[in-house]
């Protein structure tokens, strides 16, 4: 960020992150304001490990995804292949509208 480089954010690597406590609130709070962020790949998972689970509302990153997804390309990075057609119409809905 200091470079001033586009970054894209992984809001469910950062959720890792900040269960693992790798990353400071301070640098995460710089980094959901950042004016760089080029893409947000977005999915869910419960802390342990990048399970790629379908987001929903709740999820962490989500909320901040959102009010970005006019400005900002958002990646739905979860494993669409085990869903439905209405599960993944949810999905969408979730995150985008």
């Amino acid at each position: 960020m200091d470079l001033g480089v586009v970054l894209a954010v992984d809001v469910s690597h950062l959720y890792l992150q900040k269960v693992a406590g790798v990353i400071t609130s301070t640098t995460m709070a710089r980094l959901m304001e950042y004016d760089g962020i080029g893409e947000i790949h977005v999915s869910a998972n419960d802390g342990t490990r990048d399970q790629h689970r379908p987001p929903n509302r709740s999820d962490f990153g989500i909320a901040w995804a959102r009010e970005r997804i006019v400005d900002t390309p958002v990646v739905l990075e979860s494993y669409f292949h085990r869903l439905g057609n209405s599960e993944r119409l949810a999905v969408i809905e979730e995150v985008a509208a």
